[in-house]
């Protein structure tokens, strides 16, 4: 039974150090893609995930709404 509890604590201290982690995403990050963003493509800004299904070129990904997001390349 003690060992159930010490793995649940461990457990629950991983969660914690997830949202940790998440909630520091700096909501202005961008990601610049010079040439090519190419299909199949997974990012990621912490929890926020998003597949790329087709191609994409000169792009800047960012967080809108909670949505990662295509912007116009600067």
């Amino acid at each position: 039974m003690k060992k159930n509890i010490e793995e649940k604590i461990i457990s629950i201290k991983h969660q914690i150090n997830q949202i940790k982690y998440n909630s520091k995403i700096n909501p202005k990050a961008k990601i610049q893609v010079k040439d090519k963003l190419f299909s199949n493509v997974h990012t990621s800004f912490g929890n926020f995930q998003r597949k790329f299904s087709k191609e994409e070129i000169h792009v800047r990904l960012g967080l809108v709404n909670s949505k990662i997001t295509i912007l116009p390349y600067d």
